[in-house]
């Protein structure tokens, strides 16, 4: 039934707003118009920056709308008026780019990298999760986050032997022939963006921030890696073995993990309870440092072999970690698996423990 033929319903709700049925053609088209050109003011570090919401990849579809109300007076009842709620579609490439255009917007074009200086950059990985929630709404003011420049090198007034402890390292290994040539590429890529970068007492650390977008621009290639667990092709395959190895390091140094995904399914190079999935804008590692003191990234990758160490001026605390089974089992590949992991970390003041429940998806069988 088309809802033009619904003959005994004159009026029906869109978005708690009662339109004629003879009219809600042209009126969700003045509204899509209006809509998508409204402007959103995004404020970075208290600077004001205007992007129409289509410009940020916000938009109304008439066909979904016109599909919705024909579902809705199909479905009602005599007695009750049909009620369609409207939403947006955000396009995740269009606000991805936008999203880093703001960035080189409002970088600081008078702070050196490795002082920290100057206005603060905009958090690009958690502006795009904001945007992501606020662009369906009728929001149009979002105060975006922002984090100190990114330090390497030396720490400013920091004292002598300040990097002369390892916290923890890990390492895995790596092919760089034939096919996997340029996965090893994006490993070495990704392993230099990490190495001598420095994080502060007490600092947070957005693997996706230092790494970067993974693009040919920048130097990464096309290589497998997982997605929707299958292995493909994607521009930077093998960035997520990088963000492993910080992960595993991080954990056995002690360090609270803040934002973390596992892979839909599991890679080689680790295990169920370590892995780390990493996606430009979409999945990110981010690692707070839990000493007094600057800790500083060491990566090294080269002839096969990946290494992501963890560098202060003084020794960490002892760390245990278990995993086990929670729901599921290792014989099938085709239905869900959780993994409990608990952490104990053995500081001076007292044990602290930590369990967390990493949901391994069902893999697809073909």
């Amino acid at each position: 039934m088309a809802v033009s033929e619904a003959l005994s319903v004159d009026v029906i709700r869109v978005n708690d707003l009662q339109i004629p049925l003879s009219r809600v053609n042209q009126w969700g088209e003045t509204y899509r118009d209006r809509w998508q050109a409204a402007e959103v003011t995004l404020v970075v570090d208290r600077h004001a920056y205007r992007m129409t919401r289509a410009e940020l990849g916000a938009t109304l579809s008439i066909d979904e709308l016109m599909a919705a109300l024909e579902r809705a007076i199909h479905e009602a009842s005599a007695a009750e008026r049909p009620t369609v709620y409207w939403s947006a579609d955000v396009d995740h490439a269009q606000l991805l780019a936008s999203t880093f255009a703001l960035g080189e917007r409002v970088r600081p074009a008078d702070a050196e990298e490795n002082s920290g200086a100057g206005r603060r950059r905009l958090d690009l990985h958690g502006a795009l999760k904001l945007l992501k929630r606020a662009l369906p709404t009728s929001q149009l003011i979002v105060a975006l986050p922002t984090r100190k420049p990114v330090m390497r090198g030396l720490a400013e007034g920091a004292r002598p032997g300040t990097f002369s402890q390892l916290l923890a390292r890990h390492a895995s290994t790596y092919r760089k022939v034939g096919r996997a040539w340029s996965r090893g590429h994006n490993i070495e890529q990704a392993a230099k963006a990490l190495d001598g970068v420095i994080i502060e007492p007490h600092g947070e650390l957005s693997f996706n921030e230092v790494v970067g977008n993974r693009s040919f621009q920048r130097g990464f290639m096309p290589a497998n890696e997982i997605a929707r667990g299958r292995v493909v092709d994607g521009i930077g395959g093998g960035v997520c073995q990088v963000a492993t190895a910080l992960h595993a390091a991080a954990l056995e140094a002690g360090f609270e993990i803040l934002e973390h995904y596992v892979h839909s399914k599991r890679p080689r190079y680790a295990g169920r309870g370590v892995d780390s999935a990493v996606a430009w804008g979409l999945k990110d590692l981010r690692i707070r440092n839990p000493y007094g003191d600057y800790v500083r990234i060491r990566g090294d990758a080269g002839s096969g072999d990946l290494s992501v160490g963890l560098w202060s001026g003084q020794k960490s605390p002892k760390v245990e970690l278990a995993t086990r089974i929670a729901q599921g089992t290792l014989d099938s590949r085709y239905q869900p698996l959780v993994i409990e992991r608990t952490r104990t970390i053995h500081w001076p003041e007292g044990p602290e423990t930590d369990t967390k429940l990493l949901v391994y998806p069902a893999e697809p069988k073909n």
